[in-house]
């Protein structure tokens, strides 16, 4: 108990900050990763990306320090906090230049690693699902809602999948490691398959904009939008990937993934969820209108209410 309480006390001293250094050395660790591969099957031109890495890190930086100072005026109080926060731009950046190395390792060399090195197939895979791992780093560095709060609960929301989205994203590429299944796909299957995993892995700056715009739960999206906006990304997210692998698993005899029922969950779930919020806001509104029209015939015929209610 004692240890436990000790831990607390270091952590909440500490603000956070082991968190962010976490997350900025699993951006190099990622970044090196990627950049050795691409030097090694590419050419030396290759480490112009270790520029790109750190841009990357700098806007992290960047993100993570103006996350400080707004989560400091939240605990002082500041009712009228106007410190924007960057994290959606931070992710934005680091996206959209690790699909564009995605892309290149997946239609250059990735059938031709070898499960023998170090540096093989699972390595670079790896890698790329780290993106999971800074997301979950980032997003915790930017706010400070308590454990089953309603805030916690409203960033969870609009949230939750992206961590198996980033994973399941990595599971459909798998196929592009295989050069026998890779040789018998039609024209244009290769590019839908890097363009479905380069959407999937930039998808979740639309989140992170949302939790901006709402002070990360100080203020909340009507819940109707709210499970709009969940249907919209698991939609644009999971729905692609399924299909993707129905394509695959029937057309080519790529092996199913247990990713395809994450999929389907998902999709139902969503579904599921926007119906209830269109129910409510249906079943409110024809409530109202019975009101209304109980009102209106009162005033209209107070006789006709009276008569009626004698002979119940």
């Amino acid at each position: 108990m004692w240890l436990g309480d000790c831990f607390v006390r270091c952590c909440g001293a500490l603000n956070g900050i082991p968190a962010r250094i976490f997350c900025i050395s699993l951006l190099l660790a990622q970044g090196s990763t990627l950049d050795y591969f691409m030097v090694k099957y590419q050419t030396e031109a290759s480490w112009a990306w270790i520029a790109f890495d750190l841009v990357n890190v700098s806007i992290f930086i960047a993100s993570f320090i103006i996350s400080r100072r707004h989560l400091a005026r939240q605990k002082a109080g500041d009712e009228q906090n106007k410190t924007f926060t960057m994290g959606w731009l931070a992710w934005l950046v680091y996206s959209v230049s690790l699909v564009a190395r995605m892309a290149i390792a997946c239609n250059k060399f990735s059938f031709r690693l070898s499960e023998d090195t170090f540096f093989g197939p699972n390595t670079l895979k790896t890698s790329l699902a780290l993106a999971s791992c800074v997301f979950i780093l980032l997003l915790t560095s930017h706010h400070d809602a308590p454990p089953a709060s309603e805030r916690r609960r409203y960033i969870e929301e609009l949230t939750g999948t992206v961590v198996f989205d980033v994973l399941d994203t990595v599971d459909v590429l798998d196929v592009m490691f295989d050069k026998s299944s890779r040789d018998l796909f039609l024209p244009g299957l290769q590019e839908a398959v890097l363009a479905v995993a380069g959407l999937n892995l930039i998808i979740p700056t639309v989140p992170l904009i949302t939790l901006s715009l709402t002070n990360f739960g100080y203020k909340k999206m009507p819940k109707r939008l709210v499970a709009l906006h969940k249907l919209l990304v698991v939609l644009v997210v999971n729905v692609p990937n399924l299909l993707v692998r129905l394509v695959l698993w029937h057309g080519f005899g790529v092996g199913i993934s247990p990713f395809m029922l994450k999929n389907l969950i998902l999709i139902c779930i969503a579904m599921c969820d926007f119906y209830e919020h269109e129910k409510m806001k249906y079943d409110e509104h024809a409530e109202g209108t019975e009101m209304r029209n109980k009102d209106l015939l009162l005033a209209t015929n107070p006789a006709a209410v009276n008569g009626h209610s004698d002979i119940t």
